[in-house]
């Protein structure tokens, strides 16, 4: 594993055998009202995030991440995405 390319960061999300078949990856966040309302000092445990993976085939796969995590994979994204255009 190449560790300083910076596509191998979803290695341990996705295994690398399905990334023939992924068009794309997207990271989404869905929030949890009944949180939001009882949230105390702007504390964001209302927001679940998560890795949105499309399928050549039309199917959706949702991923649950962490705040931590997404914040590692979203500067990936896009490199990622143009790097499965490519294959």
């Amino acid at each position: 594993m190449n560790s300083e390319n910076p596509i191998f960061i979803f290695d341990p999300i996705i295994p690398q055998k399905e990334w023939p078949t992924i068009r794309k990856i997207s990271i989404k966040f869905k929030d949890i009202l009944i949180l939001k309302w009882i949230s105390f000092n702007n504390t964001n445990i209302y927001r679940r995030h998560y890795l949105k993976v499309t399928y050549k085939n039309q199917q959706v796969k949702h991923i649950s991440i962490s705040l931590s995590t997404k914040n590692d994979l979203k500067q990936h994204v896009k490199i990622f995405n143009q790097h499965l255009k490519t294959k």
